[in-house]
């Protein structure tokens, strides 16, 4: 209940009353003995800190976001298997960074808050942390900005998808990290009124490479399967853009998402 009434206080902007609950939560992990819920506790006040300390410019809440990675990165050390606290705090040290104009090392923890939580879990479970180091990775330019900013389409797609209640997709969009990951990733939810049919007319060899783009395969990996020539593909991958409707690749991916084109 602790930790819910931090993460509430936090979403209304509330540091006092952020900081007070979860260090309680942490106090109550150990009066427990408990350090796997202390440690969650701490990991939560570590991104919560740095998500307001970022979007306020407050510099005391940066540094107590760090004090809390450092606790969690400690007893992390006293437990066995690898934790989503551990790519919490990875993601709390980058939004720290890029609120200190550190883009190479914000970058540097995204990569790692990224490395341990894809193997392991499930990703749309651990969104402030995408979102995390989406706004490390993406803006920059990032070698594997484009691959993340697809998975967070995916993602997206799937969770919009998957509820059943739009006035419930709808509140969840507007929320602060929801409504900003889906920024990152170029989203539009979806029209809650109808699932998006394939157009009339779409050739099979157009929904073959539609195919091959949902999967990420740039213009040389599409002309090998195909045994085209790479500049016939480009052409071919404009055209289907045009015809879909769509600017770009990854509004080309989200349209075969919606369609049930994978």
């Amino acid at each position: 209940l602790e930790m819910w009434r931090g993460l509430l206080a936090g979403a209304g902007g509330d540091a006092g009353g952020l900081i007070e609950h979860l260090e309680r939560a942490a106090e109550l992990g150990a009066e427990h003995s408990s350090p796997a819920g202390r440690c969650e506790a701490l990991a939560h006040l570590a991104m919560e800190t740095a998500k307001l300390g970022l979007a306020t410019g407050d510099d005391a809440l940066l540094e107590r976001s760090e004090q809390a990675v450092g606790e969690v990165r400690a007893l992390l050390s006293t437990l066995t298997g690898r934790m989503p606290w551990e790519a919490m705090a990875h993601a709390a040290s980058a939004l720290v960074a890029l609120a200190r104009q550190q883009p190479d090392r914000a970058a540097d923890e995204g990569r790692s808050a990224l490395e341990i939580l894809e193997p392991r879990f499930n990703r749309t479970h651990y969104l402030d942390v995408l979102w995390a180091a989406g706004r490390a990775l993406i803006p920059s330019g990032a070698p594997e900005a484009a691959d993340l900013a697809k998975e967070i389409l995916e993602d997206l797609t799937f969770i919009d998808l998957t509820t059943a209640d739009p006035e419930v997709m709808a509140d969840w969009f507007s929320m602060g990290v929801h409504r900003e990951l889906a920024e990152l990733a170029g989203y539009q939810p979806m029209d809650p009124s109808a699932k998006q049919a394939a157009p009339d007319g779409l050739e099979e060899d157009e929904v073959e490479l539609l195919r091959l783009l949902t999967a990420g395969s740039g213009d040389p990996e599409i002309a090998s399967r195909l045994g085209r020539p790479e500049v016939e593909v480009s052409e071919r991958v404009e055209a289907l853009l045009n015809k879909l409707g769509v600017e770009s690749r990854e509004g080309a991916t989200q349209f075969a998402l919606k369609a049930g084109i994978t």
